[in-house]
């Protein structure tokens, strides 16, 4: 495969990683708000170690992404997860 058809499939993959980006940043064309366990907690009224036995009992939503401070949750998620609960 030559060098120049490897860059524009890079930009093509490159293009769409931004949309995708661009599309989880926007929720009901809201930005998107992401919140850890003491946002969690506070959301659903109960301590930051009640937020965080629901996590470790796999209670809560899968977070998007986890970072080494633990996980990140879009607040509409949790929020959704909660109205079902």
């Amino acid at each position: 495969m030559s060098i120049a058809l490897r860059l524009a499939l890079l930009s093509d993959e490159v293009d769409q990683l931004e949309h995708d980006l661009d599309a989880a940043r926007r929720q009901n064309g809201k930005p998107l708000q992401l919140v850890g366990i003491a946002e969690i907690a506070e959301i659903a009224g109960v301590t930051p170690n009640t937020a965080a036995s629901w996590r470790q009992r796999g209670r809560l939503p899968e977070p998007l992404a986890v970072l080494k401070q633990g996980g990140v949750w879009s607040r509409a998620d949790v929020e959704a997860w909660l109205a079902k609960k």
